[in-house]
């Protein structure tokens, strides 16, 4: 049976809280494509202005590294690639090529800014969707640098027990400049700067206090608004501070995401104060004014990329220093094309090895979300944790 454009968009995570009637309208904007194999879908670098929804066939994505072009998955029926598209315009952090004939059909940037433009929900369901598996992804890599850079999580890594709610009170009105003046809300007008700081809880931290705990659940981000917060991560070598982030950072974007348990602990450096963003408040905003919605989706999807692009050089990094040149595949793995020569079980071994030591940012997005995802993020070369 022919897999029809509204099966593959049914199927496609970024479109799963869509109804019927939204997911009519992404189909009707979306128009078909067919490569054939060897051919590129997109190369590393181009501003990425398409997302491309797998019909049949498959796509090697790669992505370059120190010159060396790693191989690091695969995508096929049901997938979508250049994903990143939808939350602006970004430099495409890798190359697809197909490994086979390829047909599928592709969504434009424009006409999902037009969607977005309409001031609809739509929009921001899609960009909520995009952060939940960027939050996956984003976690998987944590732990696997973590543990390669400070060995794997320490005892002190569990399920803190409840604390009682510190104090909070309404924000003044002098923080609307540190909004303004924050790049997190960079996109955002003037009014919609007001609905958000009416939504903020403005908390004092004296200097050593705990923000928040390793292992607790989430539910609530903040932006620090005076002072500077300690970014620790408990391992078994020890504590480490990965950061010491100052006024006008964002900073838990992933547990208000996912609700998941808390990657790092923070803690105040000095006397400081923050602005707390919570879960219930996000809800109403959204209700209140889905333009605010959708670009607070935009901004923490903007953050989570950038994380993942710096943690995807450093795996890949990894993955060359372990040897997969010395493998014997040297050859296969910087060719883009030379995959085709690969017979069905190589290929497939080579693709699994590389797919076990790296993960793609903005070239592969599956279904599936897993819930016991790693917890830390540590990039040896730029140290700057989102939590």
């Amino acid at each position: 049976m022919d897999v029809t454009r509204e099966m593959v968009i049914a199927g496609t995570g970024l479109f799963a809280d869509l109804d019927p009637s939204e997911q009519a309208q992404i189909a009707a904007l979306m128009r078909p494509f067919e490569v054939g194999s060897g051919e590129v879908l997109f190369r590393e670098g181009e501003i990425a202005d398409r997302l491309y929804l797998i019909a049949r066939g498959r796509v090697g994505l790669q992505i370059r590294v120190d010159e060396e072009l790693v191989l690091v998955g695969t995508a096929g029926t049901g997938d979508s690639l250049g994903e990143m598209a939808l939350n602006g315009s970004w430099p495409r952090s890798g190359t697809a090529t197909a490994l086979e004939p390829v047909v599928g059909w592709y969504l434009e940037t424009g006409d999902f800014d037009l969607i977005r433009s309409m001031a609809g929900v739509l929009a921001a369901k899609v960009l909520r969707r995009l952060a939940l598996v960027l939050c996956a992804r984003v976690r998987e890599a944590n732990a696997a640098l973590a543990d390669r850079a400070s060995g794997p999580p320490g005892d002190r890594v569990s399920t803190p027990g409840p604390r009682p709610s510190p104090p909070t009170f309404p924000p003044r009105p002098e923080r609307m400049k540190l909004l303004r003046d924050s790049s997190f809300f960079s996109a955002f007008t003037g009014e919609e700067l007001r609905r958000v700081l009416r939504r903020l809880r403005e908390r004092a931290v004296p200097a050593g206090e705990v923000v928040i705990r390793e292992g607790e659940d989430g539910g609530w981000c903040f932006l620090i608004a005076e002072g500077t917060i300690d970014v620790t991560v408990s391992r078994s070598r020890g504590t480490a501070r990965l950061a010491t982030l100052g006024p006008g950072k964002v900073v838990g974007e992933i547990a208000l995401v996912d609700r998941g348990p808390r990657s790092a602990s923070c803690s105040a450096h000095e006397d400081a104060v923050i602005l707390e963003l919570h879960a219930e408040d996000l809800d109403a905003l959204a209700a209140e004014d889905p333009c605010v919605d959708t670009r607070i989706w935009q901004a923490i999807n903007r953050n989570l990329i950038a994380a993942q692009s710096r943690m995807d050089a450093a795996r890949a990094r990894h993955a060359i220093d372990k040897g997969l040149r010395a493998s014997g595949e040297s050859a296969e793995v910087l060719d883009p094309v030379a995959v085709l020569r690969f017979g069905p079980d190589r290929r497939d071994a080579l693709v699994d090895l590389v797919r076990r030591s790296v993960i793609g940012e903005d070239v592969l997005l599956t279904t599936s979300l897993d819930p016991d995802l790693g917890r830390v993020r540590v990039d040896p070369g730029q140290i700057e944790q989102v939590i």
